[in-house]
């Protein structure tokens, strides 16, 4: 494993640089994929754009202090929007929150 790859599993919470496992979760996939596009370089303009779209959302100091790179929830933000095509930025909290996070929802009025 590259000290690229090091540097940013430490961030993920589902996916641990095993890539002989399936992971539980769409959740890992994402993760390994954001991993990948730093190590290699190839997908950073990609994560730029994406950080536009999630700034541009209104979402750019949302959780800002939670440990989780913007790059990673504009990617999150981005397959959510994929898959939830009618849902709006609070959508995204909640479910950033209570999937990805594992947060109560009584959390949710002190953000």
């Amino acid at each position: 494993m590259s000290t690229t790859q090091k540097v940013y599993i430490q961030y993920c919470r589902y996916y641990d640089g095993n890539d002989e496992k399936e992971h539980d979760s769409n959740f890992g996939f994402y993760e390994k994929h954001w991993v990948e596009e730093h190590k290699t370089g190839k997908g950073l303009f990609h994560l730029k754009l994406l950080i536009a779209e999630y700034k541009d959302s209104g979402l750019g100091s949302f959780m800002a202090d939670d440990g989780t790179p913007i790059s990673l929830k504009a990617l999150l933000y981005n397959r959510f929007k994929h898959w939830n095509c009618y849902s709006t930025t609070n959508d995204f909290k909640r479910f950033y929150m209570k999937e990805y996070l594992g947060m109560r929802m009584r959390n949710w009025d002190k953000r």
